[in-house]
């Protein structure tokens, strides 16, 4: 039941549907999934021969870390239209970005993933008895 802002001229003041009679007008306002929803023409289309030159953007190298370079420009994201990495997936979720170092602020290559929990406790039990013996650090 939906209830008008003003009454109409017969009096009627509340409008009762169906669910799918209340649904259809709706539905019709989502976009679909994939397509995008701003157009670009001329020089600014995606493909355009001098995109390039009219954004001032050329297309960023990939950067590898290194502990002996300092950190000196943005680090690289990647590229546009390309589907999540997991890495990604955790920034947007819960913040924490793992595809930068922590160092410099470049790229990290990902050598190795560990999904079996069992090599999960492992690894974490050998770090936990690392930090056990080592000395406390003095201040």
């Amino acid at each position: 039941m939906h209830e008008l802002k003003r009454p109409f001229r017969d009096g009627t003041t509340h409008c009762l549907f169906e669910p799918l009679d209340f649904l259809a007008p709706l539905a019709a306002w989502v976009p679909r999934p994939r397509p995008p929803l701003i157009r670009y023409h001329g020089v600014f289309a995606p493909h355009a021969r001098h995109r390039a030159g009219v954004l001032g953007k050329q297309p960023p190298e990939a950067r590898v870390c290194t502990d002996e370079e300092p950190m000196s420009e943005e680090p690289m994201s990647a590229p546009p239209g390309a589907s999540m990495t997991w890495m990604q997936r955790l920034r947007g979720v819960f913040d924490i970005d793992l595809s930068l170092c922590s160092r410099c602020g470049w790229s990290v290559n990902v050598l190795v993933l560990i999904t079996e929990p069992a090599v999960i406790a492992s690894l974490l039990g050998h770090l936990a008895k690392r930090e056990a013996r080592a000395p406390p650090a003095v201040a």
